[in-house]
């Protein structure tokens, strides 16, 4: 199953919202000006949690920038974490932003 085909537990994001099949800003996601079919647009710093289904063994992903925020002046840097329990303060976010699934 793909994250974009669940619900998540909750949602957070430096800037925007947390869309499916979006990025941040509600606009198309695009990679290398290719559009993207499918996945989680966010902001940094974000955090998206999840409830592994019920029987799942394994977890794949790939991220990448979006164009709109790889097109900005300076350098753009990411990083990704994947936790199979609660990372606490660690992975804390903003307050801001967030939505539902």
């Amino acid at each position: 199953k793909k994250l974009t085909e669940l619900n998540w537990k909750s949602a957070r994001t430096g800037w925007g919202q947390a869309r499916k099949n979006k990025n941040a800003g509600g606009g198309e996601m695009k990679v290398a000006t290719k559009k993207v079919e499918y996945g989680i647009g966010v902001h940094a710093p974000s955090l998206v949690v999840y409830d592994a289904p019920a029987g799942a063994k394994r977890f794949k992903a790939r991220g990448a920038i979006d164009t709109g925020g790889a097109d900005q002046a300076g350098e753009s840097t990411m990083q990704f974490h994947v936790f199979n329990e609660n990372p606490g303060a660690m992975a804390a976010a903003p307050a801001g932003g967030g939505g539902g699934g």
